[in-house]
């Protein structure tokens, strides 16, 4: 088992917590000890994780308690989105206090020291006075878990639908509902917090594109142009910050991610160049220019997942910065993400200089990773389950360098469709459609045991079933992808800004429909 002193405390100090990974072995030693487990679900780039481990699991009182009466377990949430999807409960950090098995009995984001001392404190005796309850409590929590999950799938899966609910009046209805939070005074969804919401921008500029409708080029136009000119845009370094906790974009959280900037990056060079705004195409731009600069690993040929949140840092004018270490980095690479921003950059290789990525090299390195290593540096892999989303991005990029001629990319039509292959033959569920979003393991314990379908990790693998069809004009997989998005008919209002990449799918899926139809 591999443990973590946590918040730069040296191993075995009085003040220290060694943390255990998941694994069977954590739970068999929390069995063993009948003890329950505190469990801490992390991020890297997380401000208030950051804070927690500083502050309460340094607090000499709450360290005593739990070296005394638990099982201390460490989850980062870009290494284990799995786990992180079963059992976050409401944020970063999460503070969840398991059974010996893996079932919750409490749970919380950010606490205090006396906060989470009280709890613990609770929870424990809980659980020594009634823990018979505590099992009960947790096991109707499971069985409630389940029923969810189970919520998405259709009861038929036919090879041809005679008929089908996905039209262009659900894509129009998902739209209006991402409308009825248009902010028009500064742009975007929602008030506060405010986040960038790339994905309901590219369902806009999609509608703008096929409609012409003027009032969805506003849309994106204003947001788009109200955060390149906000403190959310790193005018200095390129990239964009995490989120404002204003609706006017001004008061960031500092943390720069970057998934969340391959995506802000592909929405502003989109919109750019669609609509011939150049400063949304130069902003574009230079966030790849800050990704490829901060982020790309030369050694382990992916990009670093974040980097960290420093107000004393980003606040600084261009001078004061270069007297100033940057914040850092995360030391690790992310097969999903790498592959995202890959192929960003072979997209739009004719207008960056992206010299320093050797496009096959990296796309070589990310297929062999992608069955058994979701994160890794370039002296280590993390064995983890198959995840879905790796599939799914790592086929998207692929295909892409196949769409674009001038990328230098070599053929991969072999490793495009055996992956497809793959990525069925694993984690598709031929019963009621939709793809699970990992494998099954001797860790697969509590939660893990319950086969999950998110819809963020089905949309990329669709995205990417898509583009391989429209760019091989292969239509075999036309039911695969309508039954896969017929399993989230009864849920994906639930999913926020994914909901709109959903429209966004179906109508693409109803565009490959009729170039099928057309072409038979």
């Amino acid at each position: 088992m591999k443990r973590h002193p946590i918040g730069g405390h040296i191993e075995g100090s009085k003040n220290t917590i060694v943390w255990h990974d998941w694994s069977k072995d954590t739970f068999k030693l929390a069995q063993d000890q009948d003890k329950p487990v505190i469990m801490m679900i992390t991020a890297v780039w997380c401000y208030w994780c950051q804070i927690m481990k500083d502050d309460s699991y340094i607090d000499a009182d709450v360290v005593k308690f739990i070296q005394e009466n638990y099982i201390p377990m460490l989850v980062d949430n870009d290494h284990r989105p799995d786990i992180n999807f079963r059992y976050n409960v409401g944020g970063w950090p999460t503070t969840a206090v398991l059974t010996p098995h893996g079932g919750i009995i409490a749970g919380a984001t950010y606490l205090t020291p006396d906060q989470l001392l009280s709890m613990l404190i609770e929870v424990h005796a809980a659980y020594v006075e009634d823990k018979p309850g505590l099992y009960d409590r947790a096991r109707e929590l499971f069985l409630a878990r389940q029923t969810r999950s189970s919520r998405v799938g259709i009861k038929t899966v036919s090879q041809n639908p005679e008929s089908s609910t996905l039209t262009m009046l659900l894509v129009d209805s998902i739209a209006r509902m991402s409308m009825g939070t248009y902010d028009p005074i500064n742009g975007g969804f929602g008030f506060e917090p405010k986040f960038p919401n790339p994905a309901v921008l590219n369902l806009m500029l999609h509608l703008y594109k096929v409609t012409q409708e003027p009032f969805y080029r506003l849309i994106v136009e204003k947001t788009l142009n109200s955060i390149a000119t906000s403190r959310m845009f790193d005018e200095l370094e390129g990239g964009f910050f995490r989120y404002s906790k204003t609706s006017d974009w001004n008061f960031p959280q500092y943390e720069k991610i970057l998934e969340d900037n391959v995506n802000l990056a592909k929405i502003f060079l989109d919109a750019g160049q669609y609509l011939k705004i150049q400063n949304l195409t130069d902003a574009g731009v230079k966030t790849l220019d800050f990704i490829s600069r901060d982020l790309f690993d030369p050694e382990s040929l992916g990009f670093k997942g974040s980097k960290g949140a420093d107000s004393s840092y980003f606040e600084l004018d261009r001078q004061e910065r270069t007297q100033q270490d940057p914040p850092d980095t995360d030391l690790w690479c992310y097969v999903s993400s790498s592959a995202r921003a890959l192929g960003l950059f072979v997209e739009y290789s004719e207008i960056l200089d992206a010299t320093l990525i050797d496009f096959n090299v990296s796309l070589d390195n990310l297929v062999l990773k992608l069955t058994n290593s979701h994160s890794f540096t370039a002296i280590a892999s993390d064995k983890t389950p198959t995840m879905l989303i790796d599939f799914g991005e790592v086929i998207n990029t692929l295909v892409v360098t196949q769409q674009n001629q001038n990328s230098l990319c070599k053929d991969y039509s072999l490793s495009i469709q055996s992956l497809i292959t793959a990525a069925i033959d694993t984690l598709y569920d031929h019963n009621s459609g939709g793809f699970y979003d990992t494998s099954k393991t001797e860790d697969s314990i509590g939660y893990l045991t319950i086969k999950e379908k998110p819809l963020p990790d089905n949309l990329s693998i669709i995205r990417a079933i898509i583009r391989y069809c429209d760019c091989y004009q292969d239509f075999q997989y036309l039911p695969l992808i309508e039954q896969t998005l017929l399993a989230f008919l009864d849920v994906y209002q639930e999913y926020g800004e994914h909901s709109a990449e959903y429209g966004y799918l179906i109508a693409l899926y109803l565009e490959l429909k009729t170039s099928s139809n057309t072409a038979n």
